[in-house]
């Protein structure tokens, strides 16, 4: 199944949208110093304990489903399916506004049914040898990805 180019605009609006929106944030609050949640030590939890007094931390969390950002030094410990779970710690050279009504919820990750095995996204003709769609013709080729896995195309916004 070949898509045209509109067809393929068209199948990838929302992804597009979410990946803008998060190029704004990296825009709006660039980030100067990342720490992974896994391996944080009690020194880096007192830096940014300190930093988040002057608004300059996101807290990158989620679930096994999807990651997203939240204005603030959170520290979710949870573990498996459905609990929430911080995976990485964001300082800003800019301060956010306390709890950020713009960027918070912002998605790390962005899926997207793949339109050449699961267009309609009911999981009906899934293939795990689909090659997916050529993500290059909408120049969605750069932003890191797995390209079609179970019928989905999962973008990696950072």
């Amino acid at each position: 199944m070949s898509l045209t180019k509109e067809e393929l605009f068209e199948h990838f609006a929302d992804a597009v949208e979410e990946i803008e929106w998060y190029d704004e944030w990296e825009e709006q609050y660039p980030i100067v110093k990342t720490i992974i949640a896994d391996e944080i030590t009690d020194a880096q939890r007192t830096e940014l304990e300190g930093l988040e007094k002057k608004k300059l931390v996101w807290t990158q969390h989620g679930t096994c489903e999807r990651e997203s950002m939240t204005a603030e030094f959170i520290e979710f410990e949870g573990h498996g399916c459905g609990c929430f779970a911080s995976y990485a710690y964001h300082v800003s050279s800019k301060p956010h506004d306390g709890e950020d009504e713009v960027y918070s919820g912002l998605y790390t990750e962005v899926d997207v049914f793949c339109p050449v095995c699961n267009q309609n996204g009911e999981f009906e003709n899934e293939d795990e040898n689909c090659p997916g769609p050529d993500l290059s013709i909408i120049n969605l080729d750069k932003i890191e990805n797995d390209g079609c896995e179970d019928g989905v195309i999962r973008f990696y916004l950072n």
